[in-house]
C-alpha cells in the first residue's frame, strides 16, 4: 500500500511517516479519554470508533507474554488509513482507526528473565524516567473499562492455552533452530556474533527456558494484578461429528494448540 495514505505515529504520538493528517485525530483521542472516564461504556464505545480496541488489546498481550523491556517506551508504532481520495468498499482495517504494529523485538523471549512482571511495567503510572505518563495512559485507561478488562484477561488467558503454549512456543524455536543451524558456522565467522557456536546453542537454551517457564509466571502476574481467586482446570469431552465448542475466542479442534 502506498505509505503517504497512512498516518503513522510513534512512542507517545510523536509523527514517524506518511501523512501528518491524524496527528491531530490521535491527540482529539487522548484528550477525550483525559477528560471522559472509560468505565463508562457509552465513553469506551465512542473510543472503540477511534481505535481498535481489539488490535490494542493482543498486541499489548504479545508484548507482555513477550516480556519486551525495549517497549513501550520505544520501538512502538500505530498507524490509521485516511482514505484522501474518499474510496469506498474498503477492507476493514482501513476504517480509519488506530492500530498497533509490531516491529524490532529482539529483546524479548528470553532477553530478561522469565520471572519478569512485564504486565506490572506497563501499567504503572510512571515507569520510565524522563518520559511522559502517556506510554502507559492508554492501557491504564482502556483497564478502566470492565468490558475491556474481561476481554483483556480471558483472551490472555486464551493464548497462553495455545499460541503460547511451552510446547507449541518450544516446538517453533526447535523447528527455526533445525533450519538454520548449518548456517550459523558462516555467520558466527562473518559477523563475530555471537562469538560462538555454544553461545548460539546457549541462547537457543534461554529461549527454550522462557517459553518453559512463561505460561505460569504470566498466569499468575494476571491473578494477582487483578485480584483473580486463581486458576481452574476445564475438562472437556466431545466429538466433532456431534457439533463444535468454543471457550472464549478458542474454537477446540484436534489441533486447537497448533
Amino acid at each position: 500500500m502506498d505509505r503517504e495514505h497512512y498516518t503513522i505515529l510513534e512512542r507517545q504520538g510523536r509523527y514517524y511517516e506518511g501523512l501528518e493528517d491524524g496527528l491531530g485525530h490521535y491527540e482529539e483521542m487522548l484528550n477525550f479519554i483525559s477528560k471522559n472516564s472509560l468505565q463508562d461504556q457509552t465513553n469506551y464505545n465512542h473510543i472503540n470508533t477511534m481505535m481498535d480496541t481489539q488490535n490494542f488489546l493482543t498486541y499489548f498481550i504479545l508484548q507482555i507474554y513477550n516480556a519486551n523491556t525495549d517497549w513501550p517506551h520505544k520501538n512502538i508504532r500505530f498507524w490509521r488509513y485516511e482514505n484522501v481520495q474518499n474510496e469506498e468498499n474498503l477492507l476493514p482495517q482501513l476504517d480509519g482507526r488506530w492500530r498497533w504494529l509490531v516491529f524490532d523485538v529482539d529483546r524479548s523471549l528470553g532477553y530478561v528473565s522469565y520471572s519478569h512482571n512485564t504486565l506490572k511495567m506497563v501499567t504503572d503510572e510512571f515507569h520510565h524516567r524522563n518520559s511522559d505518563q502517556r506510554i502507559n495512559f492508554l492501557l491504564r485507561a482502556l483497564l478502566e473499562n470492565d468490558s475491556f478488562t474481561l476481554d483483556f484477561i480471558n483472551e490472555f488467558a486464551d493464548h497462553l492455552n495455545t499460541t503460547f503454549s511451552h510446547e507449541r512456543v518450544i516446538d517453533n524455536i526447535d523447528t527455526i533452530k533445525e533450519a538454520i543451524k548449518p548456517e550459523m558456522t558462516r555467520h558466527i565467522d562473518r559477523w563475530g556474533m555471537p562469538t560462538t557456536y555454544q553461545e548460539w546453542l546457549d541462547n537457543v537454551d534461554i529461549m527454550r527456558e522462557f517459553a518453559l517457564n512463561r505460561p505460569g509466571i504470566v498466569r499468575q502476574h494476571i491473578i494477582e494484578h487483578f485480584n483473580l481467586s486463581g486458576t481452574s482446570k476445564l475438562h472437556v469431552m466431545y466429538h466433532n461429528s456431534y457439533g463444535k465448542i468454543k471457550v472464549n475466542t478458542v474454537s477446540l479442534s484436534d489441533n486447537t494448540w497448533y
